[in-house]
């Protein structure tokens, strides 16, 4: 997929890549990254990045032109791709209430960077999203009243996509109840040309001996992954993943199961794991409509740790939260999470698994550190000139 990309200097003054923290904003910004807008309550807000080489966070500041005495504007970010964030704004009255403050309105925003080598230069933007409202069914077996609402977009099954220089596509993917046994159908919602489409009770493609786990109770989406050209997939960790190329008019459904097996993503429950580990890539390969995992590579604790610039002051942990790096001259970098029980102390380390280094390791002090909050984003890059 091609999309407006601003090649870094010589000296970069900006990292080609961050991870965004989705939950905690910052209080001081870059002035450059500024962008402002109106929320549908007619309140003036500005969002602005701090940004940091990883595997520190970046985070996003809010300003806004109320008293936040009075009315309470917060953000979070839901996804990123290629020059574009997706957040959600939020503001509430505290005056009405005690517990957080009567809502006033919950705004969907792009942001982009724009485009700091262009000629001319294009600057930071703020654009306000379309509501998106929806005739929905209720999700018990006996009761098949419609409703019609303003939909909330969720964190986690939320995706933004960059097509080309000017294409902007969100899309939100919602799993149907459906009888036990029946094939699995899902909702699809997807922003395009300015405005929301419904691609109602899609069928879920699959194998009939993996029915079992698109059943609406068990399917939680922990992520959505855009790859390619328009192709996004919505990923369960623990059943696997449910792509779509959201680029074509009728999207397909198509699920493919993610891959188990014993002791190959960490500590389990078999005895010769209990005081080790090991890590395993795998790569999915798509040929039509075949899927097949291939193995990548795998590491054990003691190679990891063996590592250089693995130094006595970095905890002999398991790792947990990867997070592929978005560095195209080094793929095969990781940036994992090692929490120190002992002392409370939380790293956030990158390695090149390739060339067994630790390229780089910080200290976590910005509070709770799950993985699921924070994402990866190559905006940063779009600021260097």
């Amino acid at each position: 997929m091609e999309t407006r990309r601003s090649e870094p200097s010589p000296v970069a003054l900006y990292p080609h890549w961050v991870l965004l923290d989705k939950v905690k904003q910052c209080e001081e910004s870059d002035g450059k990254t500024t962008a402002a807008s109106l929320t549908s309550s007619g309140y003036f807000i500005r969002v602005s990045l701090r940004l940091a080489p990883p595997p520190a966070l970046s985070r996003l500041c809010l300003e806004s032109s109320v008293s936040q005495d009075e009315i309470k504007i917060f953000t979070r970010v839901l996804a990123a791709h290629g020059d574009s964030i997706l957040l959600n704004v939020s503001a509430s009255d505290r005056r009405f209430s005690e517990n957080g403050g009567a809502s006033l309105s919950r705004d969907y925003f792009v942001y982009n960077a724009g485009d700091a080598a262009g000629n001319p230069f294009v600057p930071p933007s703020l654009l306000l999203l379309p509501p998106l409202y929806s005739s929905v069914l209720h999700e018990e077996p006996e009761d098949e009243a419609v409703l019609v609402g303003d939909v909330v977009l969720p964190i986690e099954a939320t995706a933004l996509l960059r097509l080309g220089d000017e294409e902007l596509v969100v899309a939100v993917l919602h799993l149907l109840y459906v009888p036990r046994g029946q094939p699995p159908e899902a909702i699809l919602w997807v922003l395009r040309y300015g405005g929301w489409q419904t691609k109602w009770r899609l069928p879920v493609l699959h194998d009939e001996e993996k029915r079992e786990e698109l059943y609406y109770w068990y399917w939680d989406t922990d992520k959505v992954i855009p790859v390619g050209d328009g192709l996004l997939c919505w990923v369960d960790l623990y059943r696997g993943i449910i792509f779509s190329d959201v680029s074509v008019e009728t999207p397909e459904l198509r699920f493919v199961e993610v891959f188990r097996g014993c002791c190959s993503a960490g500590a389990t429950d078999c005895t010769r794991s209990r005081h080790a580990f090991t890590i395993t890539t795998w790569t999915l390969r798509m040929d039509g409509d075949m899927a097949t995992w291939e193995t990548d590579f795998v590491l054990g604790s003691d190679e990891l740790w063996a590592f250089d610039g693995y130094h006595d002051g970095i905890p002999r942990v398991m790792p947990a939260y990867p997070v592929l790096t978005m560095d195209d001259d080094d793929p095969d970098a990781i940036v994992f999470k090692l929490e120190d029980e002992t002392s409370s102390v939380t790293w956030l380390v990158e390695t090149d698994t390739r060339k067994k280094t630790l390229r780089h390791a910080t200290r976590h002090d910005g509070g709770f550190y799950n993985g699921h909050n924070v994402t990866p984003s190559e905006v940063s890059n779009y600021f260097n000139t």
